[in-house]
């Protein structure tokens, strides 16, 4: 029987473990799809045409294109699911029968991670970053009733964007945006004047982030509280952010239970079959 190719558009993503991890899981249930990368600069409408003339049974959409995605299925009035409507990003695809339906399973994913370790209800959040994944991450910690979100960005009007997004959906949350940088004569220096007060009164440190904590780290944990726990979305190397925590003694998580419970969600997407996440989880480790 041929394979269904199940895809992963993004760029520059050759570090993606998701293959390891969703092939290892259709071959131990014996099911006919195929994980493949497909990485490079594309338009949504070619994402969508790709999944659509392939015949593939779904995809996952990474960086940069989840809320470029959703953008593209908005015009064309294709299904959106609810949490990714509500969400503003799309990370999951599937096609059934010619027609196309987006989810956002990284909500899912992200708080399951966070839950074994961490109950945020009532805590003062700080997320770096405004992309797909911030966005998925901070309407999460909303539903869960955080006290207070403070979004650092390095442009400032995608924090004010989804600072926005969030408080039209959750008015007893109070949601901050921010510069990451400021202006230092013809160079940029990180905002310390908003940053330190924030990370002093953090019960949670998010970096949703490639790269933009790797030269803040080491301040931002010494200013951090002991009892403050940081979670980096990146995770596939142990990154200057989860060494300094390491080090100072906060307790830490990185992005590999995120990526294990967002794609055990959409392997049920898919396939419509229980996600054995504990073969998922043997994939990575192996």
């Amino acid at each position: 029987m041929a394979k269904r190719i199940i895809a992963i558009f993004g760029k520059d993503i050759g570090y993606t473990l998701s293959p390891k991890m969703h092939n290892h899981a259709f071959k131990k249930l014996k099911l006919p799809f195929e994980y493949k990368i497909y990485d490079g600069q594309r338009t949504a409408e070619e994402i969508a045409g790709l999944i659509l003339n392939l015949d593939m049974r779904g995809a996952n959409i990474t960086i940069p294109f989840k809320k470029k995605v959703y953008r593209y299925f908005v015009r064309k009035h294709y299904k959106i699911d609810p949490l990714a409507e509500r969400i503003g990003a799309i990370n999951t695809i599937c096609n059934k029968n010619g027609h196309l339906i987006g989810y956002n399973t990284d909500a899912e994913g992200f708080m399951t991670a966070l839950q074994q370790k961490l109950d945020p209800r009532d805590k003062s959040v700080v997320i770096i970053g405004a992309g797909g994944s911030a966005h998925a991450i901070a309407m999460a910690l909303a539903d869960a009733k955080v006290k207070k979100i403070a979004v650092f960005n390095r442009t400032l009007g995608r924090a004010k964007d989804l600072c926005v997004h969030i408080a039209n959906h959750h008015k007893n949350v109070v949601v901050e945006p921010f510069n990451l940088y400021v202006k230092h004569g013809k160079n940029r220096a990180f905002n310390m004047k908003e940053l330190k007060p924030s990370f002093e009164n953090c019960h949670l440190l998010i970096n949703a982030t490639q790269t933009a904590m790797d030269r803040l780290a080491d301040e931002a944990i010494h200013i951090l509280p002991r009892k403050s726990f940081v979670f980096d979305i990146v995770y596939d190397k142990e990154t200057p952010l989860i060494k300094a925590a390491k080090r100072a003694g906060n307790c830490y998580m990185d992005g590999l239970e995120m990526l294990i419970h967002q794609g055990a969600r959409a392997f049920s997407i898919w396939t419509g079959k229980k996600p054995p996440v504990q073969l998922m989880r043997e994939a990575l480790h192996a």
